[in-house]
């Protein structure tokens, strides 16, 4: 089988997850190809490098926004949220570009199948199947606990995988039925699927193994004040050791190593995580699809932080309503989270055996396999 991953450098999630289909969909044999599509755009021609650099711009502003004015940014979602199903999107009109730009491509890899891991990329692939350029099986990935509005923008998509059974309250809202939809869980890498004992992930970490470890991310997008909290459990008055993931941001790691905090490892980008994750007793993150699915797969429990208005307090949402994560606020501050749940272990082992029962290690490899169930449905149907 032939696939094509379409995804967008949005934000990180969106490439991970295309990554993780990747990985899985190899493995069983298929030929696959990513494309970013702003990426290609941006080669493709002066207007397609203009809306790619619009689109970083743009994302950039909006996380300015919305750490300056997150009611305003919340209230827009709200609003944008009621709008009707086949009601007019600005969304659309780019979209209706892009799909102009990205017919000679799809034409060319005349893929048996286009999974589209960002929900912009699959309304261009929308208007190509309505157009009747394109006639192959078609797909999109929701990366979130939640169902975005534009999702209802692509009607002509044959399936939507979804993260849980459960969102299908929502997706009904959108006009997307039980027909379309593949809850197989977001699509995470393979390797978060493994799980090592604690004890046996600290030694090869070379972490102490006489406190529990606190990890704490602040994903690829670096919003939320990760050096106020690590300051502020750094002063906890319990024994514990925090290590913190930076990631891409290298101002940040800078900063929180020259800052020296007792009992604490710093650490910029690693390939490591899903070690550090076994090693973990909980995990301190905002609620960013991705990063939220590995820790559910590894059965570790959360601690919200600094969920982006819209899809992630909507995912913070999910989360606290199933008892998988704590939520910090103004009034229920980090310390007092972390302190709780080392200081009460029953409600972390109560939230961790949540946890596993919510993740999905293998979600990539079931997205493939029901990504080919339906195309051989499909072909059956075609013959």
């Amino acid at each position: 089988m032939k696939l094509l991953i379409l995804t967008a450098s949005i934000g990180g999630g969106h490439n991970a997850c295309a990554s993780a289909v990747e990985k899985a969909a190899a493995e069983l044999g298929w030929s696959v190809e990513v494309v970013d599509l702003y990426a290609y755009l941006g080669e493709e021609s002066i207007l397609g490098l203009g809306l790619k650099q619009t689109k970083e711009k743009g994302y950039q502003f909006s996380l300015e926004t919305l750490a300056r004015l997150p009611s305003l940014v919340e209230e827009f979602y709200d609003l944008n949220e009621k709008r009707e199903i086949g009601a007019f999107s600005f969304s659309r009109m780019q979209a209706v570009y892009c799909a102009l730009r990205i017919s000679d491509l799809l034409r060319q890899s005349a893929p048996d199948a286009v999974l589209c891991t960002q929900v912009y990329t699959a309304q261009a692939v929308d208007v190509l199947v309505e157009k009747g350029d394109l006639s192959c099986m078609t797909a999109g990935v929701i990366t979130d606990f939640t169902v975005q509005t534009y999702w209802q923008d692509v009607p002509h998509l044959n399936h939507i995988a979804v993260a849980s059974e459960e969102l299908s309250w929502q997706l009904a809202q959108r006009g997307i039925g039980p027909e379309r939809t593949l809850s197989c869980g977001i699509p995470i890498d393979p390797k978060f699927g493994k799980k090592k004992r604690e004890e046996e992930a600290k030694r090869e970490l070379a972490l102490p193994a006489d406190r529990p470890v606190v990890l704490m991310m602040g994903g690829s997008m670096g919003f939320g004040d990760v050096e106020e909290r690590a300051e502020a459990l750094a002063r906890l008055p319990k024994a514990l050791y925090l290590v913190v993931i930076c990631g891409n941001n290298e101002k940040l790691e800078k900063r929180l190593v020259e800052k020296e905090l007792p009992n604490t490892r710093v650490l910029g980008y690693t390939h490591q995580v899903d070690l550090y994750m076994d090693a973990a007793c909980m995990l301190l993150t905002k609620p960013g699809g991705i990063t939220t699915s590995e820790a559910l797969a590894k059965g570790l429990p959360l601690v919200v932080c600094d969920p982006i208005p819209g899809l992630e307090s909507r995912n913070t949402e999910f989360l606290q309503n199933r008892g998988l994560a704590v939520f910090v606020t103004k009034t229920y501050p980090v310390e007092e989270a972390v302190y709780n749940l080392l200081e009460y272990p029953a409600t972390r082992v109560a939230m961790a055996e949540n946890c596993r029962r919510y993740g999905r290690p293998q979600a990539a490899y079931q997205l493939c396999r029901c990504l080919e169930n339906a195309f051989q449905k499909r072909e059956v149907r075609v013959q």
